[in-house]
């Protein structure tokens, strides 16, 4: 993705997302990263891993510095204008927002819960689409719930999976949702219980 970027607009992939998303949207503290200062820069939270019960800090490696599907530094503040640019079409129009968080229908007619760079996921009720991250020393989650404009960000610098934690959070933050699709499951499956049992007495 990087090397189409930089091809096409005959920048470097740094440059190009510098000129055309982080600065317009006032992104100060997002950037691609840069492998030569990698371990001299302050604003880089260092990722661990836990080796024998003790948290240690991952070293730099070069395949750390390859672009385009990682390599990129964010915090919540910055990430918050990101999602309210996604809103607002600032970026892209809503057409295109609209196609980019949608299912896609694959040449053989099956349907795949991933748009253009989003996975897309029904919690409780509620549309999701999301990516998270997972990289050396850091597990991450951007999930934006587009049915009321909400949003999940989790940044964290470490190798422990997050999924609980996500888990947790939604289930607290769409307390009333849960509470509805439990029941909406409960008489779904009595249904299907139903159902069945009438096919084995016939």
């Amino acid at each position: 993705l990087s090397l189409i970027i930089e091809r096409v607009s005959g920048k470097s992939y740094s440059e190009y997302l510098s000129k055309k998303i982080f600065e317009p949207l006032g992104l100060d503290n997002t950037f691609v990263l840069n492998p030569n200062n990698f371990e001299d820069n302050p604003t880089i939270a260092r990722g661990f891993r836990k080796v024998r019960n003790r948290w240690q800090i991952i070293p730099f490696d070069e395949i750390d510095a390859i672009t385009g599907d990682k390599g990129i530094f964010s915090n919540i503040p910055d990430l918050i204008k990101w999602d309210k640019a996604l809103y607002s079409y600032e970026l892209i129009n809503e057409e295109t927002a609209l196609e980019a968080f949608d299912y896609k229908l694959l040449p053989n007619d099956s349907i795949i819960e991933y748009g253009y760079g989003w996975r897309i996921q029904n919690v409780y009720g509620l549309k999701a689409v999301h990516h998270p991250g997972r990289w050396r020393g850091y597990r991450t989650s951007f999930k934006r719930f587009t049915d009321n404009k909400s949003t999940l960000i989790i940044l964290n610098n470490s190798d422990h999976d997050i999924g609980c934690v996500i888990d947790t959070i939604q289930s607290l933050i769409f307390l009333e949702e849960r509470k509805q699709w439990l029941k909406e499951q409960e008489l779904l499956q009595s249904h299907m219980q139903e159902n069945i049992s009438d096919s084995i007495i016939k």
